[in-house]
């Protein structure tokens, strides 16, 4: 009988580690893709952050203010995601064990982590933002 249940259920098995898989590899993508463009816009905006350091702000500043303006879009990413998911619940419901396809707790809890993977991965940038020698950068362009 066990062989039975396990012939009737590869198929959902297989979908569901396929389906897993490439979600992470969204995730590692994504991670990628906010980190690269995190770094590009620290980059380009290098001039502007030697100045205000020049003038007195200060690095906390400096890493709030990169820090912001990388979780803003982010922030409307998780919105958008989670208004998303409730409007597609009925072609992910089939996938689901045990657990509604509205469940808030599941909702919340992937875009938390979503949220706080934008913030490890941008956190880099906007260090190598607040804490660059202003002389070194104002004397570069």
């Amino acid at each position: 009988m066990l062989q039975v249940i396990e012939d009737s259920l590869w198929q959902n098995r297989l979908s569901t580690a396929l389906l897993s898989l490439f979600a992470g590899l969204a995730v590692v993508l994504g991670a990628i893709g906010i980190y690269g463009t995190l770094s590009y816009v620290v980059q380009q905006s290098l001039a502007e952050v030697g100045i205000r350091l020049a003038l007195g702000a200060t690095p906390a500043r400096i890493l709030r203010s990169t820090l912001g303006g990388a979780m803003a879009p982010a922030l409307a990413g998780a919105l958008f995601g989670v208004v998303g998911a409730l409007a597609f619940t009925r072609f992910i419901a089939g996938y689901l064990y045990e657990i509604a396809a509205t469940d808030p707790w599941t909702l919340a809890a992937s875009a938390v982590l979503l949220l706080t993977i934008a913030l490890v991965v941008g956190i880099v940038p906007a260090r190598r933002a607040a804490f660059v020698d202003p002389m070194a950068v104002l004397r570069h362009e």
